[in-house]
């Protein structure tokens, strides 16, 4: 629910007043009026809600696109530069590699030690 506060004259208090009886609070009977004035402003118009309602699906789904593609765009940064300080990381704590078994069993062939 929602709240709505107005300042009204005196004299539409009075009518409204006159108008609800005892039966219903002035929040209810505005909130009554205020619905008729809607229904029959889109009675008239069956197109509109449609309508409408498919411009906002439209503008959210643009908005979502746009911040996917610059969240993806700040991972790829981070992937990047996490992908730098691993290489320049793992180049200085581990030691260098064995070489390969190719390499091992060329040694051994040609009487090389490693």
């Amino acid at each position: 629910m929602g709240r709505i506060s107005i300042t009204l004259d005196d004299s539409i208090i009075e009518e409204i007043d006159r108008r609800r009886g005892d039966d219903a609070s002035r929040s209810t009977y505005a909130a009554g009026i205020i619905m008729q004035q809607l229904r029959s402003t889109h009675a008239a118009d069956p197109d509109h809600d449609a309508a409408h309602t498919q411009q906002i699906r439209i503008e959210y789904q643009e908005e979502k696109i746009r911040d996917l593609l610059e969240e993806r765009n700040y991972y790829r940064g981070e992937i990047a530069r996490l992908q730098q300080t691993n290489n320049f990381l793992t180049g200085r704590l581990l030691p260098p590699p064995r070489p390969g078994i190719l390499s091992r069993i060329k040694a051994s062939l040609t009487g090389g030690g490693e």
